[in-house]
């Protein structure tokens, strides 16, 4: 598993939900974590990519556009884990740690008004 790298994943599922669907996910994680733990986060995609807001990132997956939803970040344990299907590009991956930095709060992000 190497970050950047997209997997067909199971989710953790919320309170009271059963477990769901696979989903389409980017591993966002540190290699070396991804090496050595048992788990990685990652940020889940969906193809309905109409708006996309600070904390989302417009991505291509086997050509096909998809959305990074960063505010969405979640830990999953490696046997969730179904089967990669390709990789996403530097360009990419540049506009999900965008994401997922305006959503963690770890860039300054200027105000309007």
């Amino acid at each position: 598993m190497i970050r950047g790298e997209v997997w067909w994943a199971l989710l953790p599922s919320r309170k009271g939900e059963k477990l769901r669907k696979p989903r389409l996910v980017v591993i966002v994680s540190h290699d070396a974590s991804n090496r050595h733990l048992d788990r990685a986060q990652v940020v889940p995609l969906t193809p309905q990519v109409g708006r996309v807001f600070p904390s989302e990132a417009a991505v291509q997956v086997g050509g096909r556009r998809c959305k990074a939803k960063a505010d969405r970040v979640t830990t999953v344990s490696r046997a969730r884990f179904i089967r990669p299907i390709g990789r996403l590009g530097p360009i990419d991956m540049e506009a999900v740690d965008r994401a997922l930095s305006v959503q963690l709060g770890l860039t300054a992000v200027s105000s309007v008004g």
